[in-house]
C-alpha cells in the first residue's frame, strides 16, 4: 500500500497544487487544489486521500516529536538543538516564530483543507462501493488534525469546507471548547459500523471503528471528561480484538507493527524515499550504536526520568541508551542519554529511513486510561488494580496493593506515574501532565532556575507568519505570553 500510495502523491501533486509558500495564510492552499478536472472518480478520489495520509508521516516522526517530547519532564533542559527547536521548547522560552509551531499548525492545516475537498468533491461522485469509507476516512482525518491543532493553540479557525485566498483572512478562531466538541462528534459519528471506516482490528494505516473510538475517548479524557472517554475505551476493550504484548520489548520492532497491541498507527516503509520514520535517527550525530549516526540535533533524556526508573524496569534499558561510542575518536561519551525506543532491535534501510510505525493510540494506553475511570469511580477498584500490575509485571516489577496505595489519590498518582514510564519518548508524557492538571507542580520543580516553567506555555504561540498575514487581532489573535 505505501508504494502505491507514495506513487498517488506524487500524482496528486502535480494535479493539485497545494502551497506552503509563506507568501498567503494556510488556511488558504485550499484555493489552489484543483484543475478542475481532477475528483471525478473514485481511483481520483482515493489518490487525494491518501496524498493526506501522506502528510502525516512527518508530521509525528518529526514535528510532533519535538512539541510534546521536549515540553516535559522527560527531556533535558541544557542539551539539545537551539534556534527556538528543541532546546527553546524544553526550557519553555520558545517565541510565536517556533519552527516547530508554524509546522505543526501549516502541517495540519494542508491536511484539513486536502479532506475538505476530498468530502466535498465524494459528494458530487456517483455513487461507488468506496464512497462511504472515503468520506469517513477524511473525516477522521480532519477531526485528528483539529485533535492536534486545539490541543496545542488552544482557539484555533474551525474550517469545514473549501475556502479561497480571501475568505481565509477572515476566519476567526474558534473557541477551545466549540472544537473539542466538534472533534469528538466526528470521532464518534465514524465509530458507528455504519459509518464506513473497517472493522478490521488494524487497517494497515488507514483508521478503524476502533481507531475513532480510541481518539474519541483521549480527546474526552485531554479534556478531564471520564463520563464520555469510559464508553468509547470499554468497547475496544470488550471487543476482544487486541491484546497486550507480553514483552515490552516487542511492542517497537517492525516485525510487530500492525499487531494486536496497536488501536491505530502511524505507518512508514523504509523501501521508499521519504516515507521511513526519521524519530530513531534524532540521536548524537557521532553515535556509533545507531546505523548511520544520528543528526546534529540530538533529543536528550532527563536525568530525572533515568533515575526515576524503579530498580529492574525492564523499560528503562529499552527505552533510554545510556552513553554512546564517538566514531570521531572511538571515545566512549558517559552519562549523556537519548531515546533508543523505536531505534533498537530495528535498522533503516538508509540515513533517516526506518521502517517502524509510531503508534497513536496502544492498547495499553486504552486499558491505562480506563484504570484511571474506574478508579476515579471508586476505591479500592480491583480492575483498576489489576490492569496497572499487568503493566508493571511485563515490566518487570512486582504488584502494588491497596497496602502500598491506600487512596484514591495515591493510586491516581501511581497510574500517571506509570503512564511515565511505559510511554516514554512517546508524547504522552507533557499531555498527561496538562490534563491531570499536575504541569505547574511537577514542571516548576522540574525546570532549573534559569528556565522556570509558566502556565502560559500550556500552549504554544500561533505562528507569527500567520499572525502578520491576517494583521487583524480581532480575527486571528495571540496566545498569552508570546
Amino acid at each position: 500500500m505505501k508504494k502505491i500510495r507514495i506513487l498517488f502523491y506524487s500524482l496528486i501533486t502535480s494535479i493539485a497544487i497545494i502551497s506552503c509558500d509563506d507568501d498567503f495564510l494556510d488556511l488558504a492552499p485550499i484555493s489552489q487544489m484543483t484543475t478542475g478536472n481532477f475528483y471525478q472518480s473514485s481511483i481520483q478520489i482515493d489518490q487525494a486521500l491518501t496524498g493526506a495520509y501522506s502528510d502525516l508521516n512527518p508530521l509525528y516522526d518529526n514535528m510532533m516529536i519535538r512539541a510534546a517530547i521536549w515540553r516535559g519532564d522527560n527531556s533535558s533542559q541544557t542539551q539539545g538543538y537551539a534556534n527556538n527547536l528543541e532546546l527553546n521548547i524544553s526550557q519553555y522560552n520558545e517565541n510565536a516564530g517556533s519552527q516547530v509551531s508554524t509546522d505543526i499548525w501549516n502541517t495540519c492545516y494542508s491536511i484539513i483543507n486536502r479532506v475538505n475537498l476530498v468530502i466535498q468533491k465524494s459528494e458530487g461522485v456517483e455513487d461507488y462501493a468506496q464512497k462511504a469509507g472515503h468520506i469517513a476516512q477524511a473525516r477522521f482525518l480532519r477531526a485528528l488534525m483539529y485533535y492536534e491543532l486545539v490541543r496545542h493553540f488552544g482557539d484555533v479557525p474551525l474550517v469545514l469546507n473549501p475556502v479561497g485566498l480571501e475568505e481565509s483572512f477572515t476566519i476567526g478562531r474558534t473557541a477551545l471548547a466549540e472544537v473539542y466538541a466538534f472533534v469528538t462528534s466526528e470521532f464518534e459519528a465514524v465509530s458507528n459500523p455504519s459509518s464506513g471506516l473497517s472493522s478490521n482490528q488494524n487497517d494497515k494505516g488507514r483508521p478503524t471503528i476502533y481507531s475513532a473510538l480510541g481518539m474519541a475517548a483521549k480527546a474526552y479524557m485531554q479534556q478531564g471528561n471520564y463520563a464520555s472517554a469510559k464508553s468509547h475505551l470499554k468497547s475496544i476493550i470488550d471487543s476482544g480484538k487486541f491484546s497486550m504484548q507480553s514483552d515490552y520489548a516487542e511492542i517497537f520492532k517492525e516485525s510487530n507493527d500492525n499487531g494486536p497491541h496497536v488501536v491505530f498507527s502511524i505507518q512508514y516503509d523504509k523501501t521508499i524515499a521519504g516515507m521511513g520514520n526519521a524519530q530513531p535517527q534524532q540521536v548524537p550525530k557521532m553515535a556509533a550504536e545507531i546505523p548511520l549516526n544520528g543528526v546534529t540535533r540530538k533529543q536528550m533524556v532527563s536525568d530525572d526520568l533515568w533515575f526515576s526508573y524503579e530498580a529492574g524496569d525492564l523499560r528503562r534499558d529499552l527505552t533510554i541508551q545510556n552513553g554512546w561510542t564517538s566514531t570521531e575518536d572511538g571515545e566512549f561519551v558517559p552519562d549523556d542519554r537519548f531515546w533508543i525506543k523505536y531505534a533498537k532491535n530495528n535498522s533503516p534501510a538508509t540515513f533517516q529511513e526506518w521502517g517502524v510505525d509510531i503508534p497513536i493510540v496502544r492498547y495499553t494506553d486504552v486499558k491505562m486510561l480506563y484504570a484511571e475511570i474506574l478508579n476515579s469511580e471508586s476505591y479500592p477498584s480491583a480492575e483498576a488494580f489489576s490492569i496497572l500490575n499487568e503493566v508493571r509485571t511485563r515490566a518487570g516489577l512486582a504488584n502494588l496493593t491497596s497496602t502500598e496505595l491506600s487512596s484514591q489519590s495515591s493510586f491516581f498518582d501511581a497510574i500517571i506515574n506509570e503512564r511515565r514510564f511505559e510511554f516514554a519518548g512517546e508524547s504522552n508524557r507533557w499531555w498527561d501532565l496538562l490534563r491531570t492538571g499536575k504541569d505547574e507542580v511537577v514542571l516548576s520543580a522540574f525546570a532549573s532556575p534559569a528556565y522556570p516553567y509558566s502556565s502560559v506555555k500550556r500552549l504554544f504561540g500561533i505562528p507569527e507568519a500567520e499572525i502578520l498575514k491576517v494583521n487583524d487581532p480581532s480575527i486571528l489573535s495571540q496566545n498569552p505570553g508570546y
